[in-house]
């Protein structure tokens, strides 16, 4: 992966921002965020993306193989990012 960096303007619900800023400063925010993605690509054979805002229904059978697996952690984290930009109760 390369190291260079880019700036990116993320908008989250104020509940989300809220408990981030309750577990780190403000100043850090961008480092935690940027772990957890980096944390879900490491986790997977191929560099790869979960999109959770563009979201698609395809059969099973135009699935080819499996490129990896995500944790359960990353899976919960997949799931809220879903629930985010579907409006649903995060609880």
């Amino acid at each position: 992966m390369s190291t260079e960096m880019v700036r990116l303007n993320i908008t989250l619900p104020s509940s989300i921002a809220e408990e981030l800023n309750q577990c780190s400063v403000p100043r850090k925010r961008s480092q935690i965020i940027a772990e957890a993605i980096t944390m879900r690509i490491r986790h997977l054979k191929k560099d790869s993306k979960g999109k959770a805002d563009q979201i698609r229904t395809i059969d099973k059978a135009r699935l080819i193989k499996p490129i990896g697996k995500l944790t359960r952690g990353l899976m919960e984290n997949m799931d809220k990012a879903i629930k985010i930009h579907l409006l649903l109760d995060s609880e």
